[in-house]
């Protein structure tokens, strides 16, 4: 059986990572300009250094008045914490400001010191070690529970097979997932972290908008390292839905295709943002009988039925029908998806006994 999850901001807030507005608050925070100086010094130095870059921007937007690429980048900065509070999310403003390089460049440089503090603050973080995790912080968390679903009654052998039958979507910024699991694989397996690090590396974990690094390069967390320059490093990972719609990326075809290939799709923490559907299911699949599959939409390997299970914590119970009835019509292998009112942690005690990854299953 594969298995595809789907994890959302909300899925942080067990581990003490941002939601979504609290992201956004802080991006406001950062990015708040006084006498044309950001209150954050590394930002300020970054910002520095990318003025001496000519970027892209609309002729007719405000930002023309300025006369130098220092002014037009101060103002950007300006623009993204007097207009965020307003939007859904920063990458939902990031595309609505896309061919303005200047709110582009601003605004990931922000993303990135945001998300770097974020996981100094999360209860992963321990300065004393890049991947060692106080058991005590994480030990009541859905963290726990998702990896003993993972591994159970799985030896360590036969774990890299499990795994390529789940594919993990992480909308987040975040380096989070990687941490816990290789803390987790480390402890739980008894291995040391190169071999745990080795198991993550052939994981098929996607991030669709990017990450602050890659999991093994830089030490979790660490924002006490950071200039400007090494800030701007950082912010190029950072991917704006306008960037990641490519169809030719390796990334793109991986998502779409595990999707059509998934017996269940699992949603942990997600918002359900229209923009992020549409990234799982360009096309919908449409709804044929069961003894009619020569529609092109239909690959020889997609199953037929697909269920649908996710959290719906804090969504209204008219939301989470609308939200049910949308997979219904976006996929007709949907017969009856749940998203219940649940978080992360609640979700895996409510579905324990209807989620398992063992072959054999009765």
């Amino acid at each position: 059986m594969k298995t595809v999850f789907v994890i959302g901001a909300g899925a942080g807030v067990d581990i003490g990572m941002p939601t979504g507005q609290e992201l956004k608050d802080s991006i406001i925070d950062i990015l708040k300009v006084e006498n044309y100086h950001s209150k954050n010094t590394i930002v300020d130095d970054a910002l520095g250094i990318l003025s001496t870059q000519s970027l892209s921007y609309n002729k007719d937007d405000e930002i023309a008045k300025c006369t130098t690429n220092d002014g037009k980048l101060r103002y950007a900065a300006n623009i993204i914490s007097s207009g965020l509070p307003l939007e859904i999310s920063i990458d939902n403003f990031l595309d609505k400001h896309q061919d303005n390089e200047y709110i582009v460049y601003c605004g990931k440089l922000a993303i990135a010191f945001a998300v770097i503090r974020a996981e100094k603050k999360s209860y992963l973080y321990n300065r004393d070690s890049s991947v060692e995790i106080k058991v005590n912080n994480v030990r009541n968390t859905w963290y726990v529970l998702f990896f003993q679903k993972i591994t159970e009654n799985c030896l360590l052998t036969d774990l890299p097979k499990r795994l390529q039958n789940i594919t993990f979507i992480i909308f987040n910024y975040d380096r989070c997932f990687e941490q816990f699991f290789c803390y987790a694989l480390m402890k739980n397996y008894a291995i040391d972290k190169g071999k745990a690090r080795e198991i993550i590396k052939n994981m098929n974990i996607i991030h669709p908008y990017g990450t602050v690094d890659k999991f093994d390069k830089s030490y979790f967390g660490d924002v006490d390292i950071l200039n400007g320059a090494g800030l701007i490093q950082l912010s190029k990972n950072i991917k704006t839905f306008t960037e990641h719609v490519d169809q030719n990326s390796n990334d793109y075809i991986k998502m779409t295709s595990a999707c059509k290939e998934a017996n269940r799709i699992i949603f942990l923490g997600f918002a359900y943002h229209k923009q992020n559907i549409k990234l799982l299911y360009p096309d919908p699949i449409p709804h044929y009988p069961s003894n009619d599959w020569t529609h092109s939409s239909f690959a020889n390997d997609m199953p037929k039925f697909l269920d649908i299970y996710g959290t719906g914590f804090g969504i209204s119970d008219n939301d989470r029908v609308w939200i049910q009835d949308m997979f219904k019509r976006i996929d007709g292998r949907v017969q009856k998806p749940d998203i219940s009112n649940n978080d992360c942690k609640n979700f895996f005690t409510d579905f324990w006994y209807r989620i398992s990854f063992n072959s054999d299953e009765v």
